[in-house]
This record gives C-alpha cells, sequence and structure tokens, in this order.
C-alpha cells in the first residue's frame, strides 16, 4: 500500500492491513465527543444555578481536551507505525559496472549536433568518466558492423578517455552485437557467478564477442546477486541495427534481460541529420531512430534517452552517473511515528498531572 504524503514523498506500509486500526482511534474520538455533550445535558438538568455550581465542578475547559486529543493523536500515530510505515530511498552502491558502448558508424559523421555527433559523443562520454565516482568501473565496446571491446571494466580513467578520443567510424551498425559483447565483458570481470551455463536463450556457453554470435558465457545467476557488483550496460546510437547477420536486437535484450542486466539506450541525434555518400556524392537522411532503442531499454528493464545536443547529452550522462552508482532501497520509517506518539503522550500525561493532579 502507497500513499503520498503532502510533502510529495511516497510512503509504503508494508503492512497496510493494520491501517484498519485508525478505525478504533476514530470511534474513540467520536466517543470522546458524545459524552461531552452527554455530560453538558446532564447537567443542565439542574434547574438551580447555586445547586449546579456545587455538583458540577468548574470546568478544566480547553485543558481537558487538549490532553485527550493529545492521547488520541498518539494512538493514532502508533497505529501507523504497527503497519510498518517505509520509503524507497537511494543508497550509494559499493561497487557498480558500466559498460559503455558507443555507436562509431559512418551515421555519426553527420552535424546536425555541433560539431558532429561522433565528437559530440565523445565529449559527453570524457565528461561522465570523469565526474564518476571511484567505486565505479566502467568498460568501452565500440560498434559499427561489429563490436570491439577497446577497455574490460576498469577504474583506470585514463585509459578510457584515451580510447574513447580514439574512435574511428566504419560501416553497418550492430546494437545486438554490442549488447552481447558488453556482457562478455562483464562474465570476464567476473559480474555473474559460476552456477549457471550459457544465457538461458539456447545459445550455449562459449564466449560471444567476436561478432555476437555465439552465446556470452555469463552465469544465469544474475547481476547484483549475493555480493556481486551492480552491473549496468549503456547504448549510445544514432540508429537502427543495420547489419543482416544475427544476432538481432531481441536476442541480444533477451540475453541481457535473464541475466538481470538493464541496457539503458540514448538515442543521439536529430531527424534532420544527414550526411553526403562518398561513393555517390549524394545528400543520404540520417535520422536518428527512436523506437528501436526504446524497445530495448522496454525490454531489459532500463531507461531510454533521447538527446539532440552536446548539453543535452552530457544532462543524459548526469542522470545515469545517478542511477547507476545508487540503487533505491526500502527504508522502514516507524520509529519516527512512534517516536511522535511518544512525545504526544509524554505531553498528555505531564499536562494532567500539572492541571489535574492524575495521569490521564
Amino acid at each position: 500500500m502507497t500513499v503520498a504524503t503532502s510533502a510529495g514523498i511516497a510512503v509504503e506500509y508494508l503492512a497496510g492491513g493494520r491501517l484498519w486500526l485508525l478505525a478504533v482511534v476514530g470511534a474513540l474520538a467520536v466517543g470522546y465527543v458524545v459524552l461531552q455533550f452527554r455530560r453538558r445535558a446532564f447537567a443542565v438538568r439542574f434547574a438551580n444555578a447555586e445547586l449546579l455550581a456545587s455538583v458540577v465542578p468548574r470546568h478544566p475547559g480547553w485543558r481537558r481536551h487538549l490532553t485527550s486529543g493529545l492521547l488520541l493523536i498518539a494512538l493514532a500515530l502508533f497505529v501507523v507505525a504497527f503497519a510498518r510505515p517505509a520509503r524507497r530511498e537511494a543508497v550509494a552502491q559499493e561497487t557498480s559496472i558500466i559498460m559503455l558502448a558507443i555507436d562509431v558508424s559512418l551515421s555519426m559523421q553527420a552535424e546536425d549536433v555541433e560539431p558532429s555527433r561522433i565528437d559530440a559523443a565523445k565529449d559527453a562520454a570524457v565528461s561522465f568518466i570523469d565526474g564518476l565516482p571511484e567505486n565505479v568501473l566502467v568498460g568501452l565496446v565500440k560498434f559499427s558492423g561489429a563490436p570491439t571491446v577497446l577497455v574490460s571494466p576498469t577504474d583506470d580513467k585514463r585509459t578510457l578517455i584515451r580510447a574513447i578520443e580514439r574512435l574511428d567510424l566504419d560501416e553497418g551498425t550492430g546494437i545486438g552485437n554490442a549488447i552481447f559483447a558488453s556482457l562478455d565483458a562483464l562474465d570476464s570481470a567476473g559480474v555473474f557467478d559460476s552456477a549457471g551455463n550459457g544465457d538461458g536463450d539456447g545459445r550455449g556457453s562459449g564466449p560471444g564477442s567476436s561478432g555476437g554470435a555465439a552465446g556470452t558465457g555469463a552465469g544465469a545467476g544474475g547481476a547484483g546477486e549475493a555480493g556481486q557488483p551492480l552491473a549496468r550496460i549503456v547504448v549510445m546510437s544514432d540508429g537502427k541495427t543495420t547489419v543482416p547477420d544475427p544476432p538481432n536486437d531481441a536476442e541480444a535484450s533477451a540475453a541481457a534481460e535473464a541475466l538481470g542486466v538493464p541496457v539503458s539506450t540514448i538515442a543521439f541525434g536529430t531527424s534532420d541529420g544527414e550526411l553526403e555518400d562518398p561513393r555517390s556524392g549524394d545528400i543520404v537522411a540520417v535520422p536518428v531512430d527512436t523506437v528501436a532503442l526504446q524497445a530495448i531499454a522496454d525490454a531489459t528493464g532500463g531507461i531510454a534517452y533521447e538527446a539532440d545536443s552536446l548539453e543535452s547529452l552530457e544532462e543524459v550522462y548526469r542522470d545515469i552517473g545517478q542511477t547507476v552508482t545508487t540503487e533505491t532501497q526500502v527504508r522502514e520509517i516507524g520509529e519516527r511515528f512512534v517516536g511522535l506518539g511518544l512525545l504526544a503522550a509524554g505531553f498528555a500525561v505531564v499536562g494532567s498531572l500539572f492541571w489535574f493532579g492524575r495521569l490521564v
């Protein structure tokens, strides 16, 4: 059960059924109000004002209602605590691994993003890596028709930045190949446990980094389990898979999903992208394709981003950095309500002792 508080923070109740006890507290409040009216009605039966004053002592007024109200508030807070309220909070990961797969197909020459798609992609990737904390390991894959693992997961930012700056372009786009190559690199880094064989899609258990046609050797345990580091793949591309050979995007997405590795995608470029065909000299349209990348993110539990400028790409990378270096955990906050309840009950007891000489 989830309830949005007035501050806009969602509070979940792990035992929400217990909140029905608030109805009992409400019934007590109604009973208290009814009792006050009955007392007043009983008191006015005495016609003689002097006799009434001697029979009905001087009203304590608001003080009695205040102490009773505080006790009811305390009961309500205890009931809320009994329902085990919890809140989702982002906590830092001890270790995270990101496989960054960058499209280096020829369409990345397009200049709809200044100075060009590939140059902006390099600048943003360098800034992204430079800003990551030390506990995040990053691997780098470049892909066109076939993928190449340039850097295995490492915390050596210099090596990563040098590899990014040397990216060169080639023909074709094989996103599925890039995902399989990234999974193999994660497997080599020890992300997956060794209990399983293969990736669960029938490809077998051999490494598949050469073109991605063979299955990954990653075990079936998945990333982030039993002390394993949290792993993510980030694919930045401006198009969809064009190479005719398998694996296709759906097969690669299924393998990543089976291993528990989300693939977040960045569709980089605009709908107005174009470049000159070096063979014919014709101007060819190369609009960014967001649909294919959205499907990959949806299938693997990742996040699909779109960026049409260097600034927006840097913003996307900042968001990804926050996402991959933290995880959301559910933390119970019942002790806060218990504390408030004890405070309310304490004021009620102290007030009752001070004003009426009794506990309640």
